[in-house]
């Protein structure tokens, strides 16, 4: 994830992965924080959630980015 920056302080870990065809970055400190860019639209996501496990913040970012 070229030049973008987040906050991942007091992490407890911090992960890349792919959503789709993009590269993300996933947080988690307090809960979850999942990060991705969308070159082709110049869309940045960010999703956070504290009730969600990892693998359900992570189909729901699929499914976000299936839709745009």
């Amino acid at each position: 994830m070229n030049g973008l920056r987040v906050d991942a302080e007091r992490a407890e870990f911090t992960t890349k992965l792919r959503i789709l065809s993009h590269e993300a970055l996933l947080i988690e400190k307090d809960g979850y924080q999942l990060v991705w860019f969308d070159e082709d639209t110049s869309r940045l996501y960010q999703l956070s959630a504290s009730a969600l496990t990892r693998e359900e913040v992570i189909a729901l970012a699929k499914n976000i980015e299936k839709i745009f």
